[in-house]
């Protein structure tokens, strides 16, 4: 009986792939390594990975994948020039591979080269019709150039490729709007911002369109929302890889919001300390380490690190806003309300300014103040389920308690998941002596998390509601 050797069959495997390597290499010269210019001026991650990744191509300078890796890192840390040279390479290596075409032709468009880009992204869109990536790029490009009727045709294509990404439908209501098609340019910014509620390109071209149409106030609204814009590109196979591949100031300060989001300022913090050190002229990264000092519990480094912002940027809305913040957890009310008001000044129309004054004036419990500046904030921006929270909050304590109630409706109405409304919502219920709707809302409460703190807190009030009716 003949044993078969695992070990040995991967040495033989290990053996013949080497061999198979060895004259492959000396039958095909492999192309050179292109090496970024000025490589020691960028941030010192991104020249780490870079140097790792020429590293793993010298290694192997036939694998196509290592080869591809490379001009991906180079792409996503925005190496344009270089990125553009180092995907030229891959495709003398795989010349019909749609997607390193594609990149190759995205790296072109960042350059400045439009026209070659144009002439690219129409070749791949004429061999794969059906890459939407590829259509939408092309759609961009035509549309900067004024080419108005081809541009929507390749939105048209992408969007019934792509129908839950919000970005073809945003850049139709663009070219609709152009041609002042303003009905069919509405119709399509509405459904982007259906598809996704916080795609801000759609919200500035809706803005746009309503204010080319006279509606003024609630264009105002839109163009707040769809403030500093930036048009999101149609995922390919590959945009996974390159994001893995993202390395300093972009990443980190991703990173640092999603540290926020979910609860861990103190890796914010650390993350941002960093940044910061590494980019000490930044006003963003300050003011995003501001922020963080701030969930951290720490206002005074925050209130230190933005006030040196201020001293750098005297009109920056960012910093007086966040500044305004931290002064109120210190206390510093009469500073915090003088910081806000002139971020108010520099920004009029943007919502958040005014819920900030309305924390003010709720530390300070003027609580009639408050509400009218929440109310401000509400004109500016409808679609915020904490500025309904907050006024509904407001309102309970001027003892407006219907008014309260339709505000905690408002609120879960815009988000579905806020627990604390629908107990508030319970609660004003019971007081105005409707159980039924009373019950309604907590039952809702618990179908989004019945252990949840807020719940016990609830169920122990109630319970002393009820104790204290019966006696």
């Amino acid at each position: 009986m003949r044993l078969f050797s695992p070990t040995r069959a991967l040495h033989l495997a290990v053996l013949c792939a080497g061999l198979l390597s060895c004259t492959k290499q000396a039958a095909t010269a492999p192309p050179s390594v292109s090496e970024p210019e000025n490589l020691a001026d960028y941030d010192p991650q991104v020249v780490e990975l870079i140097e790792s990744q020429i590293g793993l191509v010298r290694a192997l300078p036939l694998d196509v994948v290592r080869r591809r890796n490379f001009a991906l890192a180079l792409e996503a840390n925005s190496l344009w020039s270089d990125s553009v040279a180092a995907w030229e390479t891959v495709m003398q290596m795989e010349p019909d591979d749609v997607n390193y075409r594609y990149h190759h032709a995205y790296c072109v468009d960042k350059t400045g080269e439009t026209s070659r880009a144009l002439e690219l992204m129409q070749g791949i869109v004429n061999d794969r019709p059906s890459f939407p990536a590829a259509q939408f790029h092309l759609g961009m490009l035509l549309l900067d150039l004024g080419r108005f009727e081809e541009a929507r045709q390749a939105f048209r294509v992408a969007d019934a490729q792509t129908s839950k990404h919000p970005a073809p439908a945003a850049a139709i209501a663009e070219v609709e709007f152009n041609i002042e098609n303003y009905e069919a340019a509405e119709e399509a910014a509405r459904r982007s911002i259906e598809i996704a509620s916080d795609y801000r390109p759609a919200h500035f071209a809706l803005g746009k369109i309503l204010r080319a149409t006279g509606r003024v106030e609630e264009a105002e609204q839109e163009l707040n929302r769809g403030m500093e814009a930036v048009v999101t590109y149609l995922p390919t196979p590959l945009t996974n890889v390159r994001t893995d591949l993202e390395r300093g100031y972009t990443k980190d300060m991703n990173d640092a919001g999603k540290m926020l989001e979910s609860g861990r300022p103190d890796l914010a913090v650390a993350l941002l300390e960093g940044v910061v050190e590494r980019h000490p002229g930044d006003a963003s990264a300050s003011i995003n380490l501001g922020v963080a000092y701030t969930h951290f519990g720490r206002p005074d480094k925050a209130k230190a690190t933005l006030s040196t912002v201020i001293e750098q940027d005297p009109e920056n809305f960012g910093a007086y806003i966040n500044l305004a913040a931290a002064e109120i957890d210190l206390g510093e009310l009469i500073e915090a309300m003088a910081h806000v008001n002139k971020a108010i000044e520099f920004a009029p129309d943007v919502g958040r300014a005014y819920l900030v004054k309305a924390q003010v004036f709720t530390t300070m419990a003027r609580h009639q103040d408050a509400y009218n500046a929440l109310l401000k904030a509400q004109t500016l921006d409808t679609t915020d389920a904490q500025i309904q929270a907050k006024l509904g909050n407001a309102a309970w304590k001027l003892r407006k308690d219907e008014a309260a109630l339709q505000h905690f409706r408002s609120a879960v109405a815009l988000n579905s998941e806020d627990q604390m409304s629908y107990l508030n919502i319970a609660k004003l219920c019971i007081v105005l002596d409707r159980p039924a709707e009373a019950n309604d809302a907590y039952q809702q409460a618990r179908e989004l998390d019945p252990n949840s703190p807020l719940i016990k807190d609830f169920e122990g009030w109630w319970s002393r509601v009820k104790k204290d009716s019966e006696n």
